[in-house]
């Protein structure tokens, strides 16, 4: 959203949403449309200008794969940022909402069904 200069908008969905006025997939909904549009670059941009590993997650999930777990970051988050973080981290595999894009442009859309609070369960 900051990448984009829509952060106000963005911020005002999700405070509706902690309102109780829309529910995560209406308001993930309502926020990836206003992305409509953004080259599929800034994704890449934002993941490396933006991201940042926390101290002790990659030893972390090393300790439990190295005792026998298996590490699923589940993310209400996308696949596109998910899933590098996943693999640098060390998990096994990441679940996050898919951005639908086409010919390198953000459609505005999310596959379905959406990653949130059940998928966490």
């Amino acid at each position: 959203a900051d990448f984009a200069g829509i952060k106000p908008q963005i911020a005002a969905i999700t405070e509706a949403a902690m309102r109780g006025e829309l529910d995560f997939e209406g308001a993930l909904d309502a926020r990836v449309a206003l992305l409509a549009g953004l080259n599929e670059a800034v994704i890449e941009r934002c993941l490396a200008e933006r991201v940042t590993i926390m101290p002790g997650a990659v030893a972390l999930i090393g300790t439990m794969r190295a005792r026998g777990a298996t590490a699923i970051l589940v993310s209400g988050g996308f696949t596109r940022f998910a899933e590098p973080v996943a693999a640098q981290i060390g998990f096994h595999r990441a679940i996050a909402n898919r951005l639908e894009i086409a010919g390198g442009v953000l459609s505005g859309t999310v596959t379905k069904p959406i990653v949130g609070s059940d998928t966490k369960l």
